[in-house]
């Protein structure tokens, strides 16, 4: 389930099954410690003592708190999925100009599609007004003439 974006993360975990709880914990501390890192390296302290499943628990939720979690997020597999997609996000932020294209202080050679070119097929369209204006008083003449004739 997880696998995917801990790959995109480059996590060390070859195989991660969020159920056992020293994986689970040691995942949690190397997103903080990584990635994500809310806290200072001294405030991390609560999140390193994995052994201790009150403290840790105790300092798992001041971290969630501390990093955003929506409170509806219930279960520790919600929690943590959203803790990768924060990490794959901040990730991605750190590292947008690799991503989006753009090198800083170079310019994007790519300019978007090209703009389409209109050829006129109408050979109106390609007519001197000037002619036409000065053409155009015979062609009624001659056109009221053939209108009378019939």
């Amino acid at each position: 389930m997880f696998e995917r974006k801990l790959n995109a993360l480059n996590c060390f975990l070859e195989s991660f099954n969020p159920a056992d709880e020293d994986q689970f914990r040691s995942v949690i501390l190397w997103l903080e410690d990584q990635k994500i890192r809310q806290y200072k390296i001294e405030e991390r302290e609560g999140l390193r003592d994995v052994k201790s499943s009150l403290a840790w628990s105790k300092s798992y939720e001041k971290y969630l708190e501390a990093v955003g979690c929506p409170s509806f997020l219930k279960t520790r597999n919600e929690q943590l999925d959203w803790l990768l997609c924060l990490a794959i996000k901040l990730v991605y932020q750190e590292k947008s100009n690799r991503y989006s294209g753009t090198i800083e202080g170079s310019e994007n050679k790519f300019q978007g599609p090209a703009k389409p070119s209109i050829v006129p097929t109408n050979p109106l369209d390609n007519m001197d007004c000037k002619y036409f204006n000065l053409l155009l008083p015979s062609i009624s003449c001659f056109a009221i003439k053939l209108i009378e004739k019939d």
